[in-house]
């Protein structure tokens, strides 16, 4: 048995400057890697882990995102620019989508097999039709340094559907598709949805597959997953208990699939501290035989 910690802090701000437009940006600082450095898997243990200290001891502050956006047409039209993520518009997911509220395995946060490139330069643009129809498209850049913007450019496009929306049952379905620069201009594709039943249950699932070249870039062939949130108020806090099962097809047939299992607990405790304990078990680590089991537990401040 062994035991890590890891922590990160985030500092946002979101203001608007005008009729239709947002101005938004993210500061990050992590630390510690979490088990996931002695125990490498193909999806990832933590996805709030990950040190952002540099090689001489200093905790670092990284702009994890800066935008602008711009609503036209009763928010019709909606283009962001600036430093995204991607992870924000695409493979979204009502009930799991989010490391520091619901799972913190990599598997249950976007798919395993979504080969999208860290927080970039770039522009998104999504269209909204009677709050049921939408249609986004983005292109990012895949080199961070702000330099050669133009070239190895990624893209990616989205078609979703809302069933009842801004009803107690609302749900979604979303198909999106990229084409990866950095893997021959190859292509991948995935599809998720999430489902609300009777109020306090939600549903969801995604897949996604890689062609050969994209495959081989990202060494994930296909992955899927699938699982249930269930959240009520009790004493006007909020109890969520999510669990959830996926599996990581390798590049290499080589490897085994890997297998992800996690569930989860959490309780809010005041309008600020939120607590929720966390298992995880993975067979066929990162495609080979072993198998790990962690056990964690999350306390989120909220201020």
């Amino acid at each position: 048995m062994e035991a890590y910690a890891t922590g990160s802090f985030d500092i946002f701000a979101l203001t608007s400057f005008g009729k239709g437009s947002l101005l938004f940006f993210d500061l990050e600082a992590i630390g510690g890697n979490g088990p996931g450095q002695d125990y490498p898997t193909l999806s990832g243990l933590n996805g709030d882990a990950g040190s952002t200290q540099a090689v001489d001891g200093i905790d670092r502050l990284n702009l994890l995102e800066a935008w602008a956006e711009f609503s036209m047409f009763k928010n019709t039209i909606t283009i962001t620019a600036g430093k995204i993520d991607l992870t924000n518009y695409f493979d979204i997911n009502a009930s799991a989508n989010d490391e520091t509220m619901q799972f913190i395995t990599g598997s249950f946060i976007n798919s395993s097999a979504f080969a999208v490139p860290s927080n970039s330069p770039g522009m998104r643009l999504k269209t909204s039709l009677f709050k049921r129809l939408h249609f986004q498209a983005a292109l990012v850049s895949t080199d961070n340094s702000g330099q050669k913007l133009f070239d190895d450019i990624y893209k990616i496009a989205s078609f979703g559907y809302t069933i009842a929306p801004g009803s107690r049952f609302e749900s979604n379905i979303r198909l999106y598709g990229y084409q990866h620069p950095l893997a021959g201009n190859d292509y991948g594709w995935g599809i998720s949805f999430d489902e609300v039943l009777f109020g306090h249950f939600n549903i969801f699932g995604r897949y996604g597959q890689n062609f050969s070249e994209v495959a081989d870039f990202w060494g994930i062939k296909s992955a899927w997953s699938a699982g249930t949130r269930f959240v009520v108020t009790i004493a006007q806090q909020i109890l969520a208990i999510g669990v959830a099962y996926g599996e990581n097809i390798p590049a290499s047939t080589e490897l085994n699939t890997e297998k992800v299992a996690e569930i989860y607990i959490r309780r809010q405790l005041n309008k600020w501290i939120h607590l929720s304990p966390h298992f995880q078990y993975i067979w066929n680590t990162n495609g080979t035989d072993n198998e790990i089991a962690v056990v964690g537990l999350r306390t989120q401040f909220n201020f």
